[in-house]
C-alpha cells in the first residue's frame, strides 16, 4: 500500500510537476540515462538545450559509442563537469560490447559504469524501467531532511544511511517514474534551499521542520567546503595567417581532452609529434597583455591571465597533428573547447 507521503506527492505532481521535459517524451533507457548524467549537479533549464543537441548528434547508444573525444566534447562544451561526457561515451562502448546495446535495468549493474552512482542508477531504473528504486540527490535530501527534521549533518555516514532508508521507505511500488520526478520537482520548485515555499507544499501538514520552525536551518552540514583559488596564465599565440595555436588537454587535466591555449610556462617546450621544436622564442613577439577574468567552477575560482603573442615562424608542420594545431577562430569554435577558451577567443586582437 502506498504511504501518504507518496500519495500526496503524486497528487501534487499531477497538477504542478514537470511533465513535458525532453527526456520524458519518447522515454527510453538511453534517453533517460543521458538526461540523468547531464542533470548531475546541473539545473534542468541549463541542461535542456544541451540535451536536445546531444540527442540530435548521438540519437542511439551505438552512435555515442562511436564518438571521438572531439565530437563528444563539442556537444558538451559549456555544460561543465566534462568528465561526465567521457564517462558517458566510455560506458556506451561497454553497453554495446558487453550488453548488446541494451542498458541494464538493475541498480547493482548500473553502478558498475563510470559516472553512475547509486542515486543516478536509481533514477534510471525508476524512470526508464518502472521499477522501485530510491534516489537521493540534493533536492531529495533536502525534502526528506526537513520532513523528518533530521538535525544531524547530512554529510555524515550515519545520516546518509538513514536518508537512504527513508527514501526507500517512501518509494512506491507503482508510478515510480512519476514519483521520482515528483520528489525532485518538489525540492527544486517548492522545498527550495534559500526561499522555501512551505505554503505550497503538499507535505506541510506533517513536515516536522515546518511544525518546529527549523526549515531554514535544515539540512545541516559540517563545515562547508570553501572554493579553492588558482591562477592560470595562458599564451595566446597567433600566426601570420591569423590563426591561433591550441593544444588538446591530457586525460588527467582539469579540462580533459578539450582544446586550450598553452600556458605561458609551456611556450618553450611546445613541439610537434616529430619532437622538433614548434615555437622558437626568438620568433615570438609579445603583443599585449589581455585583461584577466575570473572563471567560476563549483569548488574552484580560477583567475585567468593571458598574453597575446605573434609567431613569425612557419606553422604548416603541425596541421596534421591531432593533439595540437593552428586554427582560424571559426574553426576553433567548432572544436570541443571549455568556456575559458571561448572567453579568450573573444579577447584576441587579430
Amino acid at each position: 500500500m502506498m504511504d501518504s507521503f507518496a500519495t500526496r506527492l503524486l497528487t501534487w505532481h499531477s497538477d504542478h510537476g514537470r511533465k513535458n521535459l525532453p527526456w520524458q517524451q519518447n522515454r527510453t533507457p538511453y534517453r533517460v540515462w543521458v538526461a540523468e548524467v547531464m542533470l548531475q549537479q546541473t539545473q534542468v533549464t541549463t541542461v535542456i538545450p544541451y540535451y536536445q543537441r546531444f540527442l540530435k548528434t548521438f540519437p542511439t547508444v551505438i552512435s555515442l559509442s562511436r564518438a571521438s573525444d572531439d565530437e563528444i566534447m563539442q556537444c558538451w562544451s559549456g555544460l561543465g563537469y566534462y568528465r561526465r561526457a567521457l564517462n558517458l561515451r566510455d560506458s556506451a562502448r561497454i553497453v554495446v560490447e558487453k550488453y548488446d546495446g541494451v542498458l541494464p535495468s538493475e541498480v547493482h549493474e548500473l553502478v558498475k559504469f563510470k559516472g553512475i552512482g547509486r542515486s543516478t542508477a536509481g533514477a534510471i531504473v525508476a524512470q526508464a524501467f518502472g521499477k522501485p528504486a530510491p534516489i537521493l540527490d540534493g533536492n531529495v535530501k533536502r525534502v526528506l531532511s526537513r520532513f523528518h527534521e533530521l538535525t544531524d549533518p547530512i554529510d555524515r555516514t550515519a545520516t546518509d544511511k538513514l536518508l537512504w532508508n527513508l527514501a526507500a521507505q517512501h518509494m512506491p511500488a507503482q508510478q515510480t517514474a512519476e514519483y521520482t520526478q515528483a520528489i525532485m520537482d518538489l525540492g527544486a520548485m517548492v522545498c527550495r534551499r534559500r526561499v522555501p515555499q512551505c505554503s505550497d507544499c503538499p507535505l506541510q501538514s506533517d513536515c516536522r521542520a515546518r511544525r518546529h520552525g527549523t526549515v531554514h536551518t535544515i539540512p545541516v552540514r559540517t563545515n562547508k567546503k570553501q572554493p579553492s583559488h588558482m591562477t592560470l596564465r595562458l599564451a595566446l599565440i597567433v600566426d601570420n595567417n591569423r590563426r591561433i595555436y591550441l593544444r588538446k588537454q591530457p586525460h588527467d587535466a582539469l579540462w580533459a581532452t578539450m582544446w586550450m591555449p598553452p600556458t605561458t610556462s609551456e611556450v618553450d617546450h611546445l613541439s610537434c609529434s616529430t619532437s622538433r621544436r614548434l615555437l622558437h622564442c626568438k620568433q615570438l613577439v609579445e603583443r599585449r597583455a589581455i585583461d584577466g577574468f575570473t572563471h567560476h567552477l563549483t569548488h574552484r575560482r580560477i583567475r585567468v591571465q593571458a598574453i597575446q603573442f605573434r609567431y613569425d615562424g612557419a606553422t604548416e608542420t603541425c596541421e596534421a597533428n591531432r593533439e595540437s594545431g593552428w586554427f582560424f577562430l571559426a574553426q576553433a569554435r567548432q572544436l570541443g573547447i571549455p568556456k575559458v577558451t571561448d572567453k579568450l577567443l573573444d579577447l584576441i586582437d587579430l
